[in-house]
């Protein structure tokens, strides 16, 4: 039978990061009223968004509390949600996504092994049927590997070529251990932001375990970024964040024309892509 944790266990912070989604932001704001965990708020950060979010935040008034990001920057958001949130866990969800209501008592077991620095469950995709994400891997250019059979917690090994990282739509992370690691790095606005956070980790010792369960349903709506059939309509973030990640984190086996030609050659499979 499936313990249900309440208040004896780790107070939990749900921030959610959110720019011109009002209505998609309800139906998450919603769906988080359903959680059998209790022990938990949730904060949102509101981008410099123009659409109905406002209202929104004043619809759930009490139940929630609030910050402001200046820029559509999604790591300096999250870096804000980290300031502004009370938990021992800080928990990530897209304002385009629904949890199931076990999502937080299934995640947060993890947890009681003081080495684990973050983890992460699965993430359905907006059928509700198929699954978008369950295992992956990124290597020290931000290439990613992705499977469906076990989970790369074995890869949690400082310096390791491979490391796991966990979906950014569906991540636990410890407090204090993004508050050891300085937090999300704001040079990537969108795109390698949680890969990036989740190398730091693993090399500065925490384990990151991804999880069979703990499920999310992403809708993965339109943004600033891709169109409303998921076509990228916006490559310049995508090529210039894998062109700084490799250069932050492949240097030490690797040389600046490697991570260059690995970059020129993401670039060359995006013109392809687009045309």
């Amino acid at each position: 039978m499936l313990r249900i944790y309440r208040k004896a266990f780790m107070r939990v912070s749900v921030v959610i990061c959110t720019y011109n989604r009002g209505s998609s932001l309800r139906e998450t704001l919603l769906s988080l009223q359903s959680q059998r965990y209790e022990n938990f708020e949730v904060v949102v950060v509101n981008g410099p968004s123009t659409d109905d979010t406002e209202a929104v935040l004043v619809e759930f008034g009490g139940l929630i509390r609030t910050a402001r990001c200046p820029a559509p920057n999604l790591s300096m958001s999250r870096n804000i949600g980290i300031r502004a949130a009370a938990g021992d866990v800080v928990a990530f969800i897209d304002d385009d996504a629904l949890p199931e209501f076990d999502w937080l008592n299934q995640a947060l077991p993890a947890f009681t092994d003081p080495g684990i620095g973050g983890v992460g469950g699965i993430v359905f995709d907006h059928t509700g049927m198929e699954l978008q994400y369950r295992f992956s891997s990124a290597d020290r250019f931000g290439q990613a590997l992705h499977r469906s059979t076990e989970p790369f917690d074995d890869l949690s090994v400082p310096g390791s070529s491979q490391f796991p990282y966990l979906q950014g739509t569906n991540a636990l992370f410890r407090r204090s251990a993004l508050e050891e690691v300085g937090g999300f790095d704001e040079t990537y606005e969108y795109y390698l932001d949680e890969t990036d956070v989740c190398c730091r980790l693993v090399d500065a010792g925490f384990v990151l375990r991804q999880l069979r369960n703990a499920p999310v349903h992403h809708k993965f709506l339109p943004s600033g970024i891709r169109s409303a059939d998921r076509v990228v309509t916006n490559w310049y973030p995508m090529i210039k964040n894998l062109t700084y990640f490799g250069f932050r984190h492949a240097l030490e086996s690797s040389s600046e024309r490697e991570i260059l030609e690995r970059s020129e050659a993401f670039a060359a499979m995006c013109v392809r892509d687009a045309v």
